[in-house]
């Protein structure tokens, strides 16, 4: 007993309180190693704030002039035509038919927009976009002209026409805008456009066809918004969905009904995540977790 109280548990003690000392040390370790950490990450994000503000800062800029002081560089002619009678004919698709002679030049009035890169950077591509609850398709001049050939135009929902821009800055996009003559309220429709700058930043402009429009009405727009909004599949997702529910639209089935709900309920599910990864991505472009360009990189 006394070798054991006076030798064993001192040495086990001593060990003990070496192991639990070293442990501490060892954890406070971790902890200093953790915090420098997260303080050089927050002010990495700082930094990163500072620069993407910098680079907003000096983003494209279209803003409306009335008389332009140079010659347009890009031009590009825009209808807005309002959803004709919908039909959904199987679990995928929409079609819409127009009256006879809606194509007709006599149908349409016009006005100009002209848009002047007031920025410091060139865009170079770009493309004009609606959103599918304004109800109205964006067609080009191609499109109208070619109207008994063009099925896809009359048929298909269109809500944005890409537009060949290369823009330097104080250069000139110049719209031309059609609605129909006998329904005014289209003349005011809401046009965004999207465009994307020299080093492959992306960004969003709202209301462009307002003469009076807001140059601070605008985005920083992730690279995924930018080509699901291109490709459509998204919002022809979310107003087919809309239609299905809707007793006054036609419905021509090659499905069961079973088969299209479920249909339906995968695809919203599937939009939803995209979505919710978007907002994600374009909150961190602004909080600075997610750096902007600002020299060029190949894709």
């Amino acid at each position: 007993m006394e070798i054991t109280y006076y030798i064993i548990i001192p040495i086990v003690t001593s060990i003990l309180s070496g192991l639990v000392g070293g442990l501490f040390t060892f954890l406070g370790v971790l902890l200093t190693i953790k915090n420098e950490k997260k303080h050089h990450e927050e002010e990495l994000r700082l930094k990163t704030k500072e620069k993407n503000k910098s680079i907003i800062d000096n983003r494209p800029i279209l803003q409306s002039v009335e008389i332009p002081d140079k010659k347009s560089t890009v031009r590009q002619s825009v209808y807005i035509v309002p959803f004709g009678t919908p039909e959904l004919i199987d679990k995928k698709n929409i079609i819409f038919h127009y009256p006879n002679g809606f194509e007709n030049e006599s149908n349409w009035k016009y006005y100009t927009i002209f848009l002047k890169n007031i920025g410091t950077k060139r865009i170079v591509r770009s493309f004009l976009h609606t959103n599918y609850e304004n109800k109205i398709n964006l067609y080009t001049d191609i499109e109208i002209n070619n109207w008994n050939e063009a099925l896809y135009a009359r048929h298909f929902f269109l809500n944005s026409i890409i537009i060949s821009c290369n823009l330097a800055p104080s250069e000139i996009l110049e719209l031309k805008i059609y609605h129909p003559k006998d329904s005014l309220q289209y003349k005011n429709a809401i046009i965004d456009i999207y465009f994307e700058d020299e080093y492959g930043n992306k960004w969003v402009q709202y209301f462009i066809n307002n003469k009076s429009n807001d140059t601070s009405l605008f985005d920083v727009v992730s690279n995924l918004k930018y080509s699901t909004y291109i490709k459509k599949d998204m919002e022809t997702f979310f107003l087919y969905s809309d239609m299905y529910y809707n007793k006054n639209i036609k419905k021509t089935f090659k499905h069961n009904k079973d088969e299209i709900e479920k249909y339906i309920l995968t695809q919203a599910l599937f939009w939803q995540k995209i979505e919710d990864k978007i907002e994600t991505t374009e909150r961190d472009y602004k909080n600075g977790y997610i750096e902007l360009k600002d020299t060029f990189r190949s894709f």
